[in-house]
């Protein structure tokens, strides 16, 4: 019988931890994603500002963090080793 180990600083326990934290903010990030690219768009159109450029480009982080979210940490395939970190849902 194979020792089953717990490695808590694994890559995919990481991941498992940081996808439960995010699990109902990613609908909050891409709110705060739209608002900022429309309220960019707002500045450049309306105020003539430049600095509509620079709040569209912050829309980006919240955009990039939903989709992350997405499309690696919601289903986190289990691992093939035999330890706990690799079988566990976040």
């Amino acid at each position: 019988m194979a020792s089953v180990t717990f490695q808590y600083d694994s890559l995919r326990a990481s991941k498992a931890r940081l996808g439960w934290h995010l699990r109902h903010a990613v609908v909050w990030l891409d709110v705060l994603a739209w608002l900022l690219v429309l309220g960019g768009i707002t500045l450049i159109v309306v105020m003539a500002w430049s600095l509509g450029w620079l709040v569209i480009g912050l829309a980006a982080l919240p955009y990039m963090v939903s989709t992350w979210y997405r499309s690696d940490l919601r289903n986190l395939p289990p691992g093939r080793d035999v330890s706990i970190d690799s079988l566990l849902a976040g």
